[in-house]
């Protein structure tokens, strides 16, 4: 391994190394071990994973409050030793989190993308800044950052709390490797990342000056009925014909599953795990789920062009094999799902009055349903009696009371953008509880996508904070 000197480093501040100069032995501006250049992860990706799975599939989003993946600096992949359970001393095993960085050591701005319920691929950086240090911090248990052994022996430990830890665990790691005395750490992520960001501000303030959280769902909830409402609501909002169609479509498809023995096969799973498929009755339609895929990622009008005029067996012959045969592509649904039934629920269900009247006839989207996805899953990993609804209920409960939720959040010095189209807004913070707390609500735009006088305007209060 070769590391910069504190008496050389400022010769090479912000020199980009050639995996050829790094074979050579030339020093560089962080520990790294040779065989860093047959590494996989130096492949930089364009598009990035997002969101809480609609109902199977985690919507293709990209950050449009920070810039393209493109225009961030070229970022070196590295491996933490991390404390596997930051609550317990005697628990001693770690495990190997994966993170990037690009370090700059002429500016003690640094900037922390914080990674979510997906394996970490392209970055983005924020945009309107000038010189700064970023890291990309893949969360416990997504990606190449598993714990080693079985899986039933650690999945407990896989949880919020416990990414927060790793978080400020994290930061503390960098501050002593890079021997930075004032560091100025700005944290920030989208969905579930972005109120992981909002939780790590307010639970540990003293290292980073403040956070950025778009589309952050701080509430936890059982029953989240109004996700659907929403998505609706928006669907006929933005077109009514299309909307019309869209409801042609969902009954036909219901028609055909209902005498077509064996058409429940292409239906999508609200999971997604090697045990026996659900019962046709919780099979998810795909035309619902394509639907909430169109509102999460902004391409309705592509959706309703699809279905116009089609058939529900036309409509099915046109989906993508990728999106529709291979409906978790990462295999990271699992662990979400995990986190899902024990901390933080956000089902999806049916059981409000408005989706009823609009999907009459369909028979999936209840709580019984998602009951039996988490009971299958723990009983396919060798836990069959962890899961029950009282506890997934009780630990929604512990969830809130730990992090306040939405209406008792505590934090100073965060940003919260939020978008009037995308469902998940109404679990996010939309008024601010203090002077300290900005929030901005875009009006027509999707997940995390916001209008540019609202990037423009948390520049400016970020700026204020890094200047301080």
């Amino acid at each position: 391994m070769i590391e910069v000197s504190f008496e050389n480093r400022d010769k090479y501040s912000g020199e980009e190394l050639s995996c050829q100069q790094l074979l050579a032995g030339k020093p560089l501006l962080a520990i790294k071990p040779k065989d860093f250049c047959q590494y996989p992860g130096l492949l930089e990706e364009k598009s990035k994973t997002f969101g809480r799975n609609s109902f199977v599939s985690s919507p293709r989003i990209q950050f449009t409050f920070f810039n393209a993946p493109t225009l961030c600096p070229r970022t070196q992949v590295f491996f933490l030793d991390q404390k596997l359970d930051h609550f317990n001393s005697t628990d001693r095993r770690t495990f190997a989190q994966r993170y990037k960085a690009f370090v700059r050591l002429d500016s003690n701005w640094v900037f922390l993308e914080i990674g979510g319920e997906s394996q970490m691929k392209g970055n983005s950086c924020l945009a309107g800044f000038g010189r700064f240090s970023y890291f990309n911090l893949e969360h416990r248990f997504y990606g190449e950052s598993v714990p080693p052994g079985p899986l039933r022996e650690s999945i407990t430990l896989l949880n919020s709390r416990q990414a927060v830890a790793d978080l400020r665990s994290f930061i503390q790691a960098m501050n002593n490797r890079y021997r930075w005395r004032h560091p100025k750490w700005l944290v920030y992520g989208c969905s579930y990342a972005g109120a992981l960001a909002a939780w790590l501000r307010q639970k540990h303030p003293e290292i980073i000056v403040g956070a950025v959280a778009g589309s952050a769902p701080l509430q936890a909830i059982f029953d989240y009925s109004e996700f659907l409402e929403s998505v609706l609501n928006t669907m006929r909002a933005f077109d009514k014909n299309g909307f019309k169609a869209f409801e042609k479509l969902e009954s036909e498809y219901q028609s055909l599953t209902n005498v077509a023995e064996g058409f429940e096969n292409i239906s999508s799973s609200p999971f997604e795990t090697d045990s026996p498929l659900p019962p046709k009755e919780c099979a998810v339609s795909p035309v619902i789920d394509n639907a909430v895929r169109a509102v999460l990622n902004g391409h309705l009008k592509q959706f309703f062009e699809t279905i116009k005029n089609v058939s529900a067996a036309e409509f099915l012959s046109k989906l993508d094999s990728k999106d529709s045969g291979k409906l978790e592509e990462d295999k990271q649904h699992e662990f979400w799902m995990h986190q899902r039934c024990t901390e933080f629920g956000f089902w999806q269900t049916k059981n409000s009055r408005v989706v009823r009247q609009r999907l009459r006839n369909t028979a999936a989207l209840t709580l019984k349903c998602y009951i039996r996805q988490c009971e299958e899953f723990y009983h396919s990993i060798g836990l069959p009696d962890f899961y029950s609804a009282e506890k997934n209920i009780i630990g929604i409960d512990d969830t809130n009371a730990l992090f306040g939720g939405n209406t008792n959040y505590t934090g100073s010095n965060v940003i919260f953008l939020n978008s009037e189209q995308d469902p998940w807004h109404t679990l996010s913070i939309l008024e601010p509880p203090n002077d300290e707390v900005h929030t901005f609500l875009s009006a027509g735009h999707a997940h995390c996508h916001f209008a540019e006088e609202h990037v423009r305007a948390y520049q400016t209060v970020a700026k204020k904070w890094l200047e301080k």
